[in-house]
């Protein structure tokens, strides 16, 4: 499998025309970089805070931010092949877990034309973006 790994310098901001990000992408365990666009969803993940560079478009950044943290702790004991015991003991769990997440997702799809998120996830994205801004 190819990684690539993300980065916007040196390039237009990712939100610079509404649906076409243009990033350089810099393959993993490689030297050279490549350009490339589209309009996709991008997952971040980060061991320390984001900051976002807003480039004074904060409502653009609060419109297609949804922040997911994870912040419990690392298990006391590590399992070893977890995922094959998550998926023997808790599968058919996960499974409709899973798909009642969908039904909920596409309720808010059906009602507001994208996902709704509750009071503490605009507060945690708010937090983010006034974060970023006092950087400047």
């Amino acid at each position: 499998m190819n990684w690539a790994s993300l980065s916007t310098q040196n390039t237009p901001s990712p939100i610079s025309r509404p649906g076409i990000l243009r990033f350089d992408a810099e393959q993993k365990c490689g030297t050279g970089s490549f350009p490339f666009q589209g309009s996709f969803c991008i997952l971040i993940t980060s061991n320390s805070r984001l900051q976002v560079r807003l480039d004074g478009d904060t409502g653009a950044w609060k419109r297609r931010l949804l922040i997911i943290r994870f912040e419990a702790p690392a298990p006391a004991k590590k399992i070893p092949h977890f995922d094959d015991v998550l998926i023997q003991e808790e599968g058919s769990g996960i499974l409709n877990w899973a798909l009642q997440g969908l039904g909920m997702l596409l309720k808010d799809i059906q009602a507001g034309g994208d996902i709704a998120l509750s009071a503490a996830q605009v507060k945690i994205v708010d937090g983010l973006l006034a974060e970023s801004d006092s950087l400047r």
